[in-house]
């Protein structure tokens, strides 16, 4: 379904309260000296859209494009600016207490002056999200999809003769190596054991092994 085209509309100082632009192009629109206060602009294309002055308090911008808009002077208290895009975005003069910036990108704004709450928030979100992708990655690297591709990968090394898994047996990943490699591990062998596949991957790149004259 195509979005409602707004594109390069007027909405110079008009008024409505609750106004509903969800998935709206507004392309460069106009919004200067209008009033929309508690307006839903979630995931919005509001590109190069202008809304000095506006009054846009409460309002809902998750997820919208603003590249390049301009809020200077722009009432956004309260406003949830989650997950937009704000490349290139002016807040000159922008009241902006209580706004949400988190995973917003915030890096390439214009006169945008965070307080030290809303500082602390994008922060605490970023650390719950690195530990939720760590979690995530660890579920991951467990899986038996995860681990036969590891195997497999390590197999395919022209070094690697064999691979046994017997960890289930309380053992280890055991990898033979080809007549004529050994590792470098100062035992002068060509078979080791290893507890993980990311160790066994690290333990038999061309940098671990050397190959006999």
């Amino acid at each position: 379904m195509a979005r409602p085209d707004h594109s390069k509309e007027d909405f110079r100082n008009k008024s409505k309260v609750g106004a509903d632009f969800r998935k709206h192009n507004l392309y460069m629109a106009r919004f200067e000296f209008s009033n929309f206060p508690n307006s839903d602009f979630s995931a919005a294309s509001a590109k190069q859209c202008c809304f000095i002055r506006a009054n846009l308090a409460g309002s809902n911008f998750t997820g919208a494009n603003l590249y390049g808009a301009n809020f200077g002077g722009a009432d956004l208290r309260g406003v949830n600016f989650r997950s937009a895009i704000l490349h290139h975005v002016n807040f000159e003069n922008a009241l902006i207490h209580d706004a949400n910036f988190t995973s917003a990108s915030i890096k390439m704004c214009k006169k945008l002056k965070l307080s030290n709450d809303q500082l602390e928030q994008i922060e605490q979100i970023k650390k719950l999200q690195r530990e939720v992708s760590a979690k995530d990655l660890e579920v991951r690297k467990s899986s038996p999809e995860y681990q036969e591709k590891k195997l497999n990968s390590i197999l395919k090394k022209p070094w690697v003769e064999a691979i046994r898994d017997e960890r289930e047996k309380g053992g280890g990943i055991v990898i033979v190596l080809k007549y004529g490699y050994e590792f470098l591990d100062g035992l002068a062998s060509n078979i080791q054991s290893f507890e993980t596949v990311d160790s066994a991957q690290a333990g038999t790149t061309k940098k671990s092994v050397n190959q006999i004259s």
